[in-house]
């Protein structure tokens, strides 16, 4: 059995990338290639390098979305500590470590040792515990199926946008590569909420957005689409309603936001097809009687006209 490596193990986790595109070269252009000659400039197809932030370690002011700190191609593993390591996004650069807590003058990135005992307990998204409960870290037994119902349909492209710096990790915001499509017809804000929103009093919708009672109509009428702030708070107002209305009703909600208006939108459509057969039949009744009522205003105009007066 071969010994392990603890030097290894204890290493920064290093991923290499290659230049492929503008925006990675972009990084370097104002730091790293100013002050070199041509000859040691970073250029297209490049190899570089990358390291990966440990949990909560993000330096204040910069969003986990948009920070991925990398280095032009460095071969000698026993100075990358030693590296000022540049922001992708930003351009700033900044030292990194390994040990001990965050540092507000050093950025702490994982080891081959962290990434190694993540792996070992990484969940299963697809599959349920053996109680039906979705999987986690600590999971252990025989995994279930996991049954999926479709919420939303979205279209997306099938271009390979950045996929190399996809594949490594570098891209930490799904929307800067994927391209969607969106379908009116299979909007989720006009299937989904709008319906459920609606069944609902409007001055208790409009105190819980913050917004005024007619902006709430407006919006619900369908005339005018929501900002997508407005939109994030009336779909939670939408899911908080319908959750708690599938409760009173003894109907267990699902887990998901969407899964719960379409939950309440099945079982609401169910309900109002069982409570309109009734008023169907008096409303056929109203109708004869409107139409016998109809017939005798015609017969009497004929009679007048008949008799030569003016109706």
């Amino acid at each position: 059995m071969a010994a392990i490596d603890h030097e290894w193990l204890d290493r920064p986790a290093i991923t290499r990338i290659t230049a492929a595109s503008a925006a990675g070269l972009r990084p370097f252009l104002a730091s790293y290639n100013a002050t070199r000659p041509f000859a040691e400039q970073i250029k297209p197809f490049n190899f570089l390098i990358s390291v990966h932030v440990f949990p909560f370690s993000h330096p204040a002011g910069y969003p986990p979305q948009r920070f991925q700190l990398i280095h032009p191609f460095e071969p000698d593993p026993r100075r990358w500590l030693e590296l000022w390591w540049i922001d992708h996004y930003s351009g700033d650069r900044f030292c990194i470590h390994t040990a001990g807590p965050p540092s507000p003058d050093s950025v702490k990135v994982k080891t081959n040792r962290d990434v190694l005992e993540r792996y070992g307990t990484h969940p299963e998204p697809k599959s349920l515990e053996p109680d039906g409960k979705p999987c986690h870290r600590q999971s252990h037994g025989l995994l279930q199926r996991r049954p999926v119902t479709a919420t939303e349909i979205s279209y997306i492209g099938k271009e390979s946008n950045r996929l190399e710096e996809t594949t490594a990790g570098l891209i930490h915001d799904l929307g800067e590569v994927l391209n969607t499509h969106g379908d009116p017809n299979l909007d989720s804000w006009l299937r989904l909420v709008v319906p459920a929103l609606r069944d609902f009093n409007t001055v208790e919708i409009a105190e819980r957005a913050n917004l005024d009672r007619r902006s709430v109509q407006r919006l619900l009428s369908g005339a005018h689409y929501p900002r997508r702030g407005h939109r994030r708070a009336l779909t939670a107002i939408a899911v908080e309603l319908a959750k708690n209305n599938l409760m009173q009703r003894g109907v267990q909600p699902p887990r998901g936001a969407l899964a719960i208006l379409h939950r309440y939108r099945d079982t609401a459509s169910a309900r109002t097809r069982t409570s309109t057969r009734p008023v169907r039949a008096v409303s056929r009744v109203a109708l004869g009687q409107a139409s016998r009522v109809e017939a005798a205003a015609s017969s009497m105009k004929r009679s007048l006209f008949t008799r030569g007066k003016c109706w």
